[in-house]
């Protein structure tokens, strides 16, 4: 009965770390559309920490909405909308990540604009999200 209490309430974080993925990701956005500008061209090693931290973040914030899902006080197909939706911005950060990270970024070669096209998506799925 005490798991069930400890999960509830770890569950019931998530309205508050989900605002760190949205930081993150709008941050990375933001820095990656600077980057273009010669007086802010080295933000562009920024934006994969930023897209990391948001993916990391995320993953955490899964999580945690799925604990509170099991709490059953919520409408099933707006929060099976919301949940996939949450998965597929996690993975879909994820995947950015990897394409900017210079570990990976040698074997995946994507033009730059393509790369911030789908920064613009990750935010446009963020905020349907």
């Amino acid at each position: 009965m005490i798991l069930l209490d400890i999960l509830t309430f770890l569950g019931r974080l998530h309205p508050l770390v989900v605002h760190l993925p949205i930081g993150f990701l709008l941050l990375g956005a933001v820095f990656d559309l600077l980057s273009y500008t010669p007086r802010y061209r080295l933000l562009k090693e920024a934006v994969s920490i930023a897209l990391l931290s948001g993916f990391l973040s995320a993953v955490i914030a899964c999580i945690l909405g799925y604990l509170l899902s099991l709490s059953g006080e919520y409408d099933r197909g707006i929060l099976d909308n919301h949940r996939l939706a949450g998965i597929v911005l996690a993975i879909m950060s994820g995947i950015l990540w990897s394409m900017t990270t210079s570990l990976y970024a040698p074997y995946i070669l994507i033009p730059r604009k393509i790369v911030t096209t789908l920064c613009m998506g990750l935010v446009f799925m963020l905020a349907y999200t």
